[in-house]
């Protein structure tokens, strides 16, 4: 596993107290994390496929040193600060994750939240809160006899308090949340009890979800220091003791913040008394997955971290010594990765690898891009999101099979025929990224041609190629099961029909490059065989064809035999030519179609 702590110039202050130096809160956002230390905050988030940090430094400051040497109001002020200063963070995070969700749902417009909304919002939250919370237990007690009023307006306010419990562990879009929550606990415990070098994804899976300082249980004091308050004040007009409640609220927080800075600052004698208070961590934590707990310990580096841009060689160096010393790798490719990253050429970063600064945030991503290149064997033209094929560059993505260059050996072929017999319509059958396709149409004189694939994530980069390449006005895309679209309205219409499908065998592909393994199955699966799609092809092309129309594939290395015994069987068509590639096995068939 990956230790993401060991960046160079990492400077943990090591004369402070351990209850100074050691303290990071936190809190869990929708989408990722915040977290404090008494020098740095760091926000982190994960949207998007992307991870963002935003690193601040805490400037000292003297009236709030005198406010946190004064109990109770210290509780009261620093409550409201976090709250103030989370509002921001948890109300984007929400919108983030509510647009995933409509957008996961098919619904284009998106959810736009503005001040008014948010004040609002927190009013009504109040209010309902003091209705449930305060006046309706006060109602209710009427009811009972006085001596036994106080009692039920406890019991009414543990039922409420119940019922959130309740509520907020059956709300799906929630588990995100307690899921980071459980992170954020995980890593400060990490923090606190390993050394710095121990921090590890691996590590910090075995610490605890629960602690001691967590905010749920301030939560728990305070309702505590609530059911008091309800027991000891008069129930004799329900009005003046609902006032009272209110007006009690805030001495009730800075009392149970000092509850808890003295149980958390002196845990070894207080452990115990917080154990029933840190229940409630059941419900508002969960166990995080690997991909969260990675992203608390960048959060975590990131505010106890006194310097964190770094040189790209000494990344570098960190990166391969703590990830790569058993693998091979190719510092070409890692080059590549980092250009993209710096957006910049690959050359640059070469003549400037000792000079080039990479900022806290670019040594995540590129973390991440390394990672999944050589941890999860994730094709580098995936992660550069672009391959050269032919003389154009193609975007990829993992919806498409990658363009190599035996392929070209069909464009070429293609191009040749176009232009020695003038062809004007094609289709390019199977089309994936688009590249033969787009090849062919920016490269040759043919008028129009259909870039046909059953896959939308597949022809949505096709489309993206045709814009990138400039053909707009000489191919479009096309969704079909094969040439299902094409029945009844264009039959006879097309010249030449180009394809590069399916062909390994279903047995074959669990033994193939793991990096291979990565890119579609659809684009890889020929069915038994590794025939199956060929066999379709030849006997649905007979409806689009022209006669002495080209059919012309791509095969594997070793199925011109088989394809040629499917050739000769059918009458309607003849075999022209089989092509080789630079390795010598045979690539590319080509035929004509006679209409018999």
């Amino acid at each position: 596993m990956e230790k993401i702590s060991n960046f160079e110039n990492l400077k943990v202050d090591e004369n402070i107290k351990y209850d100074e130096e050691k303290k990071i809160g936190g809190v869990a956002l929708f989408n990722g994390l915040i977290l404090r230390s008494n020098k740095r905050e760091s926000i982190i988030k994960y949207s998007n496929n992307k991870i963002s940090i935003d690193i601040t430094k805490i400037e000292k400051n003297d009236k709030k040193d005198i406010i946190n040497n004064m109990p109770v109001l210290r509780g009261i002020i620093n409550i409201i600060n976090v709250f103030i200063s989370c509002i921001p963070y948890l109300v984007s995070s929400a919108k983030s994750t509510l647009n995933k969700y409509v957008q996961d749902k098919n619904v284009e417009d998106e959810i736009e939240i503005n001040n008014f909304e948010i004040v609002t919002g927190l009013v009504i939250a109040v209010t309902i809160i003091l209705l449930f919370f305060i006046f309706l237990p006060n109602v209710l007690s009427t009811f009972v006899i006085y001596r036994y009023k106080n009692i039920f307006e406890c019991i009414i306010q543990v039922i409420s308090f119940s019922i959130y419990l309740f509520l907020i562990n059956n709300i799906s879009i929630l588990k995100s949340v307690f899921e980071y929550h459980g992170a954020e606990h995980k890593v400060v415990n990490a923090y606190e009890n390993l050394k710095i070098d121990d921090i590890t994804v691996e590590n910090v899976k075995k610490e605890s979800r629960f602690h001691i300082r967590c905010g749920g249980n301030f939560i728990v004091y305070l309702l505590i220091s609530f059911l008091i308050c309800t027991l000891v004040i008069p129930s004799t007009n329900i009005y003046i003791k609902t006032v009272i409640q209110i007006l009690l609220i805030p001495i009730l927080i800075g009392l149970s913040y000092e509850i808890l800075f003295i149980i958390s600052k002196f845990k070894g004698i207080f452990s115990y008394i917080a154990y029933p208070a840190t229940l409630i961590q059941f419900i508002t934590t969960r166990e995080p997955d690997d991909e969260k707990i990675q992203l608390a310990i960048y959060g975590l580096f990131g505010c106890i971290n006194e310097k964190n841009d770094n040189k790209l060689k000494q990344y570098l160096n960190r990166y391969i010594n703590n990830n790569l010393k058993n693998n091979e790798y190719e510092m070409n490719d890692i080059y590549r990765i980092v250009a993209k990253v710096k957006n910049v050429t690959k050359e640059e970063i070469i003549l400037n690898c000792e000079k080039i600064v990479v900022s806290y945030q670019e040594q995540i991503i590129l973390d991440r891009l390394l990672n999944k290149l050589y941890k999860e064997n994730i094709p580098l033209q995936y992660i550069l999101g672009k391959q050269n094929f032919y003389n154009e560059v193609y975007e990829v993505n993992e919806n498409v099979l990658i363009p190599r260059a035996d392929t070209e050996i069909l464009v070429e072929k293609a191009i040749e025929y176009i232009e020695k017999e003038n062809l004007e319509k094609l289709i390019d059958m199977c089309t994936g990224s688009g590249c033969v396709g787009i090849s062919i149409a920016k490269n040759s004189n043919i008028k129009f041609g259909f870039l046909v694939d059953v896959s939308k994530e597949a022809l949505e980069v096709a489309r993206k190629n045709i814009i990138l390449n400039e053909v707009g006005n000489k191919v479009c895309i096309l969704k079909s099961n094969l040439f299902d679209e094409f029945e009844g309205i264009q039959e006879n219409k097309y010249d030449i029909i180009v394809s590069n499908p399916p062909y390994i065998k279903t047995s074959v592909i669990k033994t193939l490059d793991k990096n291979v393994q990565n890119e579609p199955i659809l684009a890889l699966d020929g069915g038994k065989d590794g025939l199956q799609v060929y066999r379709k092809i030849f006997e649905q092309s007979k409806k689009v064809l022209k006669t002495n129309g080209y059919l012309m594939l791509e095969i594997g290395y070793d199925q011109l035999e088989q394809i040629t015994k499917i050739i000769n069987k059918d009458e309607n068509y003849e075999l022209i030519e089989s092509v080789k590639d630079l390795g010598g096995n045979d690539r590319v068939i080509v035929c004509r179609f006679l209409q018999k």
